[in-house]
């Protein structure tokens, strides 16, 4: 097992904190507007019927009761997009509908600058502008026909330029301030995601042998104590390898250090492609490597150790012929710690280069 399948840093959890800002702020923007609009919608369609405004009243009861509904599907189902989307046509229509029936009686139009202050948030500066653009040409269109008509003819086209000139100048602030929210998230983002990654590199660093790109000595020792641990507690066997390079350092010195180099990252691959995916590897320094066989016995553990050596022997490194010396040590209930552990799979290795090298012996 290397570290990519063994130990990958969880950079975030998943759910909730896997939110980037772009969503969150829409979620809380559309909880926040259909809860206000629920609000707002009931209180003026009650007001509406004491004015005799029945059609106004109507009108704002059906857009209470939408607002009501995604409230309920959103708490549920949690289906933003479906919440955006209601709501969007919610507060477009409603909007729309308002203006023609009402005109600017009691100065209503007011109430039309709040559409671009919901839609923008909720779907962008490019398209949430869009979208109140297409809204505000109709209204303007709206408006026109009204001059001379509503208020009893007080409004009139000085009264229609400033209603243009005012939504025009709003729409563009929003916009400019919904623009300058999102590139700043984004820029956050970037920071964050850069941050991440500079993390996992420095985990990488601390973890992995620069050469052989496989568990360094700490981590491996970290490891070592987690199986000892876990096998102490549910009974589970396990073994440990320790594989030394026969004659390394003459390897060195015949051939150079970057044949050396070679012949360790190829010496790796072949234990790498050997062992099995829930089995640990690792450099423990120079010349020496430590496997970890997770659930296995003694008998298990040697049988794969013998493959790895027979394979070390028939390779060709750059030329090299190598050969290599494996003890091996499994846990029992006797070992109190992993230095215990090490100490009878060193042993073993001790009693495989004194008996002539290029064999696997076994301790315990």
């Amino acid at each position: 097992m290397d570290y990519k399948e063994g130990d990958q840093l969880i950079i975030q959890e998943k759910g909730e904190n896997d939110r980037d800002y772009f969503h969150l702020r829409k979620e809380i923007v559309v909880k926040v507007f259909l809860k206000i609009a629920f609000i707002v919608l009931t209180t003026f369609s009650i007001i509406n019927i004491f004015y005799n405004t029945y059609s106004i009243a109507l009108l704002d009861f059906l857009a209470a009761l939408i607002a009501l509904y995604t409230v309920k599907a959103l708490k549920n189902k949690q289906t933003i997009n479906l919440a955006i989307k209601i709501s969007s046509f919610n507060i477009f229509f409603f909007f729309l509908l308002y203006v023609l029936f009402n005109g600017n009686t009691d100065n209503g139009l007011f109430w039309v600058m709040f559409v671009p202050i919901f839609l923008i948030p909720l779907h962008g500066y490019k398209k949430g502008t869009a979208i109140s653009i297409l809204f505000y040409v109709i209204v303007f269109i709206i408006a026109y026909f009204g001059i001379g008509e509503w208020q009893n003819g007080e409004w009139n086209f000085h009264s229609y330029i400033r209603f243009v000139a005012s939504s025009s100048i709003l729409l563009y602030v929003i916009y400019i301030n919904e623009y300058a929210i999102y590139q700043t998230n984004l820029l956050l983002y970037k920071k964050e995601e850069n941050e991440k990654r500079y993390i996992k590199k420095l985990q990488e660093f601390a973890e992995l042998d620069y050469l052989t790109k496989i568990y360094n000595r700490r981590k491996i020792s970290k490891l070592l104590e987690i199986e000892f641990k876990r096998s102490k507690r549910y009974k589970v066997g396990f073994c440990l390898a320790i594989v030394d390079i026969d004659y390394f350092k003459k390897i060195n010195d015949t051939y150079g250090h970057n044949t050396g180099d070679e012949v360790l990252v190829g010496f790796t691959n072949i234990i790498k492609s050997s062992i099995r995916e829930t089995d640990i590897f690792g450099r423990w320094g120079g010349e020496e490597f430590v496997i970890i066989f997770t659930h296995s016995t003694m008998q298990e553990s040697y049988s794969k150790c013998e493959k790895i050596r027979q394979k070390i022997q028939e390779s060709n490194f750059e030329g090299v012929h190598i050969t290599c010396s494996i003890g091996i040590a499994c846990y029992n209930d006797t070992i109190e710690n992993t230095h215990e552990l090490i100490a009878q799979a060193d042993k073993a290795l001790y009693k495989a280069k004194e008996m002539g090298r290029n064999m696997v012996q076994t301790e315990g």
